[in-house]
């Protein structure tokens, strides 16, 4: 069954080791695995070297890490032999741990679960396929222990008259505090200058309280400045701004009264007699003298930001604030604007919007301190705008939350420091400017998409991000017209990750560091490209998903398709790619494979390996012909071959 493995690949890259019965090879180190072996009979033995990376938050802590593997069978099911789970308490990152495995079966899936102080156990897998990889990828974990709240909003009037006392609340969608027993959590609402509210809250929100203005009424104040933090006595507090407008007073003129007149009163004469009066001439009339028209002064225009403070009077929170009252369209910003740096995310909760930074080219940061946009229900154009250095659980440059975000040409949401570019919860984005360099670890995703819809046009990018492009969850939709490409930088990283829902990828998916599409239970249609991967150019997982190529795939470096259990069909061509192992087109481990008539697997590699073009480990091949599979080359078996029967004859 195993006869096309490779002999001279037994120990590559130091990362994977064949065993002979109980016996190292000379050219492996010693067995250092932490398992205690007891090695069944019949069976070949393989040491997978795991290397298990941190997100770089230095606070984060794990109590212990458990690393465990199972065979997996055509259906995905577990199967062979059962291997011993391995325990590391109080693990110091980066990690690299010795496993070994049994073949058969070819195929494994290991779990990493990491064991948190406080919150629940985080989990991450990958499969192995032994028959076939020469190298284990590492994998990389997520400890969030520290992010305590996630979308944290104060809710206010957008304006106060001077003296008026108001109601304001803080609440939050996301709350992780599993132990709040031991670590109770604790929040504060309080106003610049004002009260604060505070006192235990454990899991539940909002916090809120009335409000009486701070400042005297004929303060000539202009704002007042809200902050919700919430802390649980040990990690970092979180907290969020508000600022809403104070509306003063407007001054009556004082009537100054006139004098009284007191009238004088003069005799008349009586008249002579027999004398003539003879009226004086009339003097000349001069012309009116005209009073110059005062020139009125511009009234400023409230859709106009007016400079680069966080908050206050002309400043791009407070002309959101105002923009439904002033009936804005467009925001646009003076020409001496240019970096607008905040303390606490800008919430735009109603309306439809357009925030347009083309005449200086504007850029709104977080400080790496705040997420820099929360959109709550609204439509809102982000046009020639750059959005950078965001902070947050999720969504660091953007949160949508049931709205509509359309990032336009000119556009870019970039070097979030956590929680990714967009996170898109139930609404609708749209890119046609770019997506690039959100660098966080793993989380480092150019958007995540959670049952929404993700439509990357033409000209939009999502690239250079640290983790996937795209994530696509809880049947989202996600169309790309445009290029998601060479993200996963310095961590491993697809183009597009999708646990559920439908992608159409009618543009290009190139150069990302692992796989261009890993697709585990989802529906994938490709008429574009998938091309130039260090990994796979497709992994259909054992979820059950559906792929279905009517474009390219090719040039990947780790084979073109790997089937692991659903349903894929070939209309279009899979060319140019190669696998370190066998089936350099196509690896089909389980499920259906089905090459159309038009459809095409040539000139694919697996130089160590055999089928060149496909290899059938088990499950259905179907319409692979001389017509529709050749000039692929391996070292046995160039077109095709057949693990079950182990035959190169086309079905």
């Amino acid at each position: 069954m195993f006869k096309h493995i490779s002999h001279s690949r037994l120990c590559l890259i130091g990362m994977l080791c064949l065993l002979s019965g109980i016996l190292l090879l000379e050219a492996c180190q010693r067995d250092d695995s932490p398992q205690s072996l007891v090695i069944p009979d019949g069976v070949q033995v393989r040491r997978v070297i795991v290397n298990i990376h941190k997100n770089p938050d230095p606070r984060a802590k794990a109590a212990g890490i458990r690393i465990e593997a199972y065979g997996i069978d055509e259906g995905g099911g577990a199967t062979g032999t059962a291997i011993e789970p391995i325990l590391i308490p109080n693990p110091a990152f980066p990690l690299s741990i010795s496993m070994t495995l049994y073949m058969p079966p070819c195929v494994y899936r290991i779990v990493i679960t990491t064991l948190l102080t406080r919150d629940p156990e985080r989990t991450q897998s990958l499969l192995i396929d032994l028959c076939r990889e020469s190298s284990a990828e590492s994998l990389s974990i997520n400890i969030f222990e520290e992010a305590l709240i996630g979308n944290m909003v104060i809710q206010a009037p957008v304006s106060a008259n001077a003296g008026e006392i108001i109601p304001v609340s803080c609440s939050a969608a996301q709350i992780s505090a599993p132990d709040s027993d031991t670590f109770p959590l604790s929040a504060s609402l309080s106003e610049q200058s004002g009260q604060t509210i505070e006192g235990p809250i454990g899991t539940n929100m909002p916090v809120s309280g009335s409000f009486p203005d701070p400042f005297p009424l004929a303060s000539p104040e202009g704002a007042r400045v809200f902050r919700c933090t919430i802390t649980d006595g040990r990690s970092t507090p979180q907290s969020v701004n508000q600022t809403i407008t104070r509306i003063l007073p407007v001054s009556s003129p004082v009537e100054t009264p006139e004098p009284a007149i007191t009238p004088t009163l003069t005799p008349i004469p009586s008249p002579e007699p027999n004398i003539t009066v003879t009226p004086p001439a009339p003097a000349p009339t001069s012309a009116p003298t005209s009073t110059p028209t005062p020139t009125p002064t511009p009234t400023p225009d409230p859709c106009l930001v007016l400079n680069e403070d966080d908050s206050g009077s002309g400043s791009l929170r407070q002309t959101l604030n105002d923009a439904v009252a002033n009936g804005c369209a467009t925001i646009t910003f003076d020409s001496g604007v240019s970096t607008i740096g905040l303390s606490g995310q800008l919430l735009i909760s109603s309306g439809t919007l357009t925030i347009d930074g083309s005449a200086s080219g504007v850029t709104v940061s977080g400080n790496t301190v705040t997420r820099v946009f929360y959109v709550n229900g609204a439509t809102v154009t982000f046009q020639n705008l750059t959005i950078s250095d965001g902070d947050a659980f999720n969504g660091g440059g953007i949160y949508n939350s049931s709205g509509t975000v359309i990032l336009g040409s000119g556009g870019m949401v970039s070097n979030s420091t956590s929680g990714g570019g967009i996170y898109n919860d139930g609404g609708t984005v749209t890119v046609d400017g770019a997506i690039s360099g959100n660098i966080s670890g793993s989380s480092g995703i150019g958007i995540d998409n959670d049952n929404g819809t993700i439509i990357v046009g033409s000209g939009g990018t999502v690239s250079g991000n640290s983790s996937n492009g795209i994530n696509n969850s809880n049947g989202g939709i996600v169309t790309v017209n445009g290029t998601v490409s060479n993200n996963g930088i310095g961590w491993p990283g697809s183009g597009i990750y999708s646990t559920g829902g439908t992608v159409t990828v009618n543009g290009t998916i190139s150069g990302n560091s692992s796989n261009g599409i890993n697709n585990d239970g989802g529906t994938v249609i490709l008429n574009g490209t998938v091309s130039g991967h260090s990994f796979v150019g497709i992994t259909n997982s054992t979820g059950g998903g559906i792929v279905t190529v009517n474009g390219t795939v090719s040039g990947n470096s780790r084979g073109g398709i790997d089937n692991y259990g659903g349903i894929v069909t070939i209309n279009g061509t899979v060319s140019g790619n190669m696998a370190l192992g066998g089936g350099g087109g196509i690896y089909n481990a389980s499920g259906t494979v089905n090459i159309g008539s038009g459809g095409r697997v040539i000139n694919n590699q697996a130089p160590s390996g055999a089928g060149g073009g496909i290899y059938h480990l088990s499950g259905t091949v179907t319409g692979a012909t001389a017509a529709t599979v050749n000039s692929n080359t391996a070292s046995s078996c160039n077109n095709y071959y057949n693990d079950l029967t182990t035959t190169c004859i086309l079905p």
